[in-house]
């Protein structure tokens, strides 16, 4: 039919010329789709779609590629109404047909039948693409045939002003989306069961809600559960929820620490995956560049991508691993992107970028989600950005499960020994914090578990979901039990109560879910089998929570949730469990405090609010409250941080950024770092792993920073990262660094960017395989230290250098370095305790030397007590081949 283009938008055509209607033939047409045999039986009331009776007058100009409606006549057109339940039935009947197909042939016959798909195929073949149909080839055919029948012709109307060249590479897009929809979600029924999905999912929620409003107000707010026992044994099928039991890592430090040591020694059996594909629309980041929007795994935290983050966070506990046992592993990481603001082509240039993070590119696997249209709630219809160009969004972090299965993902895994597999996402930058994850592998190796969720405490009416402890009495009487997950777009359609722990409490008392999980490969891959494959797309869900601006339309998309993977995972049994017996469930819950498991940064900070929760400024504070932490239990003394509106207009109390080998274990820092003291408006930057700071005060900002942090890079075309000794390490004994510090005044700061001016600092730069040191000085002022490749520089306290202080630079005796930790891990009960050793022969000034050695690396060490460091070596080092200096009076090697 002819299209009449709505005010203020250009016409449109279909890819064929319109049916036109020529005033010449003046003749009514009387659509009345209800009394087709073929409509009736499978249609339902979705015919009263086109019940009305439309009267067009029209006139076609063969030289238009479109039907334009004449001047001074015409075109009645009523509006059409939709039944969601009507076109679930005719969906349901159409699909069933088309599965009944025994090949592709027959399905062409089963859609040519329907009338949708006729009106199609008459515009198509009578128009101007008319001759690209026999070249599209019978799949493709079927894909246009299928749209048609969802009722998606729409999306194949193309703009007047649109040539001939552009259409048909649009065709061509949509031919994509259509092939992605017919076999990603093949075992839903293809482009129809699609549809028919969301379209289910949509009335599912919308009757429920409506239901729940009603009996709300027929019977009143419904009372509180009993806080405390379990429920009485239901009498049928039912499902009801259980807060689940667990470790607490901060209630119970020993059993947090035993759990870490076998996360760690289970290290060489662990895969991890990353879902990065989310478009991160709420954040509004933009190229600054280009004005391109920017996904979220391009957020500048703390000055470095969040992927970046992700793979710091990774090698930190590789190199533990190297540092307790001296083998290097190389864990296989499996990243999720998609086409969202060509989220997997900058992904992939980052990689490239950073030579793959110093890893073998054949460690990564880059699969690609393909994205998936947006559908309005009014009518079912796939959303247009343009003229046959459909709003596309990501399809959820649950379809992960499924790309990886069919991408041959979990076969190699396998291949590399690997048993299970860490999850988490790229907007929670502080899950690697402290033992989080390696507690949670840890737990989920030596217990043999199949799924497991690290969780912490959740406010109420927070916009995250909930883990709960499912048990679910089945209709032939069976049990089956698991911890999984419940979105909080779910909570109503569940009728799950979002109550208090206890009476006035401010948080739930179910847990929260958090996004970070550990899965064994060989229960995963069973589970993706349930439901006759369709368990691989696990949470199908629409959200309809989501506000809608004044005027706007609602929209939705269906979308999985990767944790409610959790639901194939359930234990069955017999007869019911008492509580004492879900420990022994195959999916478990680790606890923790939620400042070590999440705060993540999915949305930009509203002008003039002060509602930090997921934004950058609210994760950055957490961040640095973490920090002052881990430094407090260091010895250090720092400053209370600022917080709400003062920490938005004065910025945070302190700086402090640390790499994450440092540790990533708090005890292991703990024994680097010992006393001193951070005050007000300070900054500490510790952009290393080999570090020893004893009693060190900083009143300004002290910046150390290490070329190579965990070691060397290999040689050869394609040079990969080699954890060793031959890395920046810095030694601080009785140090005190005076400067300005930071401009804490400076409107142009964004600290969760690390973007901070500064007027005065101490910077030290490591590069390659060199040392600082300094012992009972003070060092004043704007002061810069860069230790070239092979050398050492001790700073110390002089009377007669006008500064107060002298520098002494020295080589490496065979490139060798003269202290290091020595890590050893208590594989009873977890605990890591670090050993300062020297290199035999070397001594520090002012204190006699344990005279135990040990053969390690290919030198003798010895082993001195950390506590009672003085001035260093530097006194008993080879005179012929030191350079002494005194500032300004020699050219130093000191970056101006």
């Amino acid at each position: 039919m002819a299209v009449v283009p709505a005010r203020g938008h250009a016409p449109h055509r279909r890819i064929g010329t319109a049916r036109s209607i020529t005033i010449a033939h003046k003749r009514s047409i009387d659509i009345k789709y209800k009394q087709n045999a073929n409509y009736t039986n499978s249609l339902g009331g979705f015919g009263r779609i086109f019940e009305t009776t439309r009267s067009t007058s029209v006139r076609s100009r063969s030289s238009s590629r479109g039907a334009v409606i004449a001047r001074g006549e015409t075109c009645e057109v009523h509006k059409e109404t939709f039944s969601r339940v009507d076109e679930v039935g005719y969906l349901s009947a159409l699909k069933e047909r088309i599965l009944a197909a025994t090949s592709l042939e027959t399905k062409h016959e089963c859609l040519d039948k329907e009338l949708r798909v006729q009106r199609f195929l008459a515009d198509f073949r009578g128009g101007e693409l008319a001759e690209e149909w026999e070249g599209l080839g019978s799949t493709k055919q079927y894909y246009l045939k299928c749209l048609a029948a969802i009722g998606q012709e729409h999306v194949l109307t193309v703009p007047e002003d649109l040539s001939l060249s552009a259409a048909k590479a649009r065709l061509a897009s949509l031919l994509e989306l259509a092939d992605h929809l017919e076999k990603f979600y093949d075992v839903y029924g293809g482009i129809i069961g699609y549809q028919l999905t969301v379209l289910e999912l949509m009335e599912e929620a919308i009757q429920a809600k409506a239901a729940r409003k009603e009996a709300s107000q027929r019977d009143g707010a419904r009372p509180p559960a009993p806080q405390g026992a379990a429920p009485a044994a239901p009498d049928s099928a039912s499902t009801s929820f259980h807060i689940p039991a667990g470790i607490n890592l901060s209630a119970e430090p020993d059993l947090a620490v035993k759990a870490a040591g076998w996360g760690l020694m289970a290290l060489p059996q662990m895969a991890e995956m990353y879902p990065v594909g989310g478009a991160g629309d709420r954040l509004g980041l933009v190229d600054e560049e280009t004005g391109e929007g920017l996904p979220a795994a391009m957020l500048p935290y703390c000055g470095r991508t969040m992927f970046d983050g992700l793979m710091r966070d990774l090698q930190a506990r590789e190199y533990l691993y190297f540092r307790v046992f001296g083998v290097q592993h190389t864990t296989p990481v499996a990243v999720m992107t998609s086409a969202a603001k060509r989220n997997h082509q900058r992904l992939s240039q980052l990689c490239h970028d950073k030579q793959w993070f110093g890893r073998p590119k054949e460690s990564f696997r880059l699969i690609q989600q393909s994205l998936v249209p947006v559908v309005t709630v009014s009518g079912g219809k796939w959303q247009l950005k343009e003229g046959m160009q459909p709003a596309l969004k990501p399809g959820g972090h649950g379809v992960m499960w499924k790309l990886a299965r069919d991408s041959g993902v979990f076969d190699w895994f396998k291949q590399q020994g690997r048993t299970a597999t860490l999850v988490r996402q790229i907007s929670n930058p502080l899950a690697g914090t402290d033992s989080t994850l390696l507690a949670l592998s840890g737990m989920g190796q030596a217990r043999n578990k199949a799924m497991g969720f690290a969780s912490c405490e959740r406010r109420i009416g927070a916009a995250e979901g909930m883990n709960v402890l499912t048990e679910q009495k089945t209709a032939d009487g069976k049990w089956k039990y698991g911890v999984s997950n419940i979105e909080y777009t779910d909570f109503e359609t569940l009728g799950v109560q979002d109550e208090g722990a206890t009476p006035g409490s401010k948080h739930s008392k179910f847990p929260a879910n958090t996004n970070i999980l550990y899965l064994g490969l060989e229960p995963l891959e069973r589970a993706l089998q349930q439901r006759e494959g369709r368990a691989a797309l696990p949470g199908m869900l629409v959200n309809l929570t989501k506000a809608v601006a004044a005027g706007a339309e609602q929209v939705c998309r269906l979308e999985c949730s990767m944790q409610s993977v959790a639901e194939s995972l359930m234990d069955e049994h017999d007869r019911r469990l008492s509580a004492s017996q879900w420990d022994n469930l195959s999916t478990f819950v680790s606890y923790n405090m939620r400042s070590k498991v999440t705060s993540s940064a999915k949305k930009k900070l509203a002008p003039g609010s002060t509602k930090l929760g997921q934004t950058p400024e609210g994760s950055f504070l957490t961040l640095q409250k973490n920090a002052g932490s881990l430094l407090a239990s260091c010895g250090m003394r720092v400053p209370e941080m600022r917080m709400g509106e003062e920490y938005l207009s004065k910025g945070p109390s302190f700086l402090a950024w640390m790499h994450p080998a440092l540790g990533p274990l708090w005890r292991v820092t703990r024994q680097k770092i010992q006393g001193g003291r951070l005050m007000k408006g300070a900054e500490l930057a510790l952009e290393l792993a080999e570090l020893a700071l004893q009693d060190v005060v900083v009143d300004g900002s002290l910046l150390i920073h290490a070329e190579d942090v965990m070691g060397h890079m290999s040689e050869g075309p394609e040079p990969t990262l080699q954890y060793s000794d031959r890395c920046g390490r810095c030694r601080l004994v009785n140090v005190r660094v005076k400067n300005d510090g930071c401009d804490w005044s400076c409107k142009e700061n964004v600290y969760w960017r690390n973007q901070v001016a500064r007027k005065e600092a101490m910077r030290v730069r490591l590069e390659g395989n060199s040392e600082f040191e300094a012992s009972n000085v003070t060092i004043r002022g704007n002061q810069s230290f860069t230790v070239p490749d092979g050398f050492r520089m001790h700073v110390s306290a002089s009377r007669e250098a006008k500064c107060g202080w002298e520098a002494t630079l020295v080589p490496l005796v065979d490139g060798k370095p003269t202290w290091r930790w020595n890590i050893s891990l208590d594989e009873s009960d977890g605990h890591m305790s670090l050993q300062m050793e020297e290199a035999a022969g070397e001594s520090c000034e002012g204190q006699v030397l344990e005279q135990d050695t040990v053969d390690n690396g290919g030198r003798r060490w010895r082993r001195v007590p950390w506590r009672r460091f003085g001035n260093g070596n530097a006194e008993n080092q080879d005179r012929r081949s030191r350079q002494r200096f005194r500032r300004g009076k020699s050219n130093p090697p000191i970056a101006a």
